[in-house]
């Protein structure tokens, strides 16, 4: 259970630097996700 309190105590105060981190693994991911999908859909049309 350290993890569990230790993941616990780092959202009840963020710091800078993990917020930033957080922040930009989601902007990836979100990108990430868009040109998979843009990608599917053009292969798709290409190969249709």
């Amino acid at each position: 259970m350290g993890h569990q309190w230790k993941t616990n105590r780092l959202w009840s105060c963020p710091s800078l630097g993990s917020m930033v981190l957080v922040f930009g693994f989601w902007v990836l991911f979100v990108l990430f996700v868009l040109f998979c999908f843009v990608f599917s859909e053009l292969e798709f049309a290409i190969f249709s």
